[in-house]
């Protein structure tokens, strides 16, 4: 089997505060934290980032290198969690493990916000399904289209 080269944590991220070894520990934790909970909110900078280590991280659970992966989570008994439950969720997928929504921004300061959650999780979804979305649309048209004029046909 041919050695497969790493890429290190750092080569990953676009958003990169100075400190390099708050850095890594920043991110660390925030892999750590979805891998436990598997939706966090955080800025939108360190939500798009942290979506492609956690990809990576899913390509590295697919080859077997839990040496890499045990050095990205800080709390060592989610390992199992990573081999034992999100690896057969995503065993036939290439990518697209993850998803980032974008939400309103953080009111102290103006920050923008997102979500990252692993695709497939238990959770109750964020966005409304197609038919709840359609109903909504509709009850708010009705609510914007003046009385008396008819919403369908042409008027007389």
């Amino acid at each position: 089997m041919a050695a497969i080269r790493t890429r290190p944590l750092e080569n990953l991220l676009k958003f990169k505060p100075k400190n390099k070894e708050k850095r890594k520990y920043m991110y660390k934790k925030l892999i750590t934290a979805l891998v436990q909970y598997e939706r966090i909110e955080t800025t939108l900078n360190k939500c798009h980032d942290l979506s492609r280590v956690a990809e990576r991280m899913i390509d590295l659970a697919k080859v077997g290198d839990e040496e890499t992966i045990n050095s990205w989570i800080t709390k060592k008994n989610l390992i199992p969690k990573v081999f034992g439950h999100l690896l057969p969720r995503y065993e036939n997928q290439v990518n697209g493990y993850t998803r980032v929504y974008k939400i309103p921004p953080r009111k102290r300061d103006m920050a923008k916000m997102g979500i990252v959650e692993f695709v497939g999780n238990d959770l109750p979804p964020l966005l409304p399904s197609e038919e709840e979305l359609r109903k909504l649309q509709l009850q708010k048209l009705t609510e914007l289209t003046p009385k008396g004029i008819p919403s369908e046909g042409t008027p007389v």
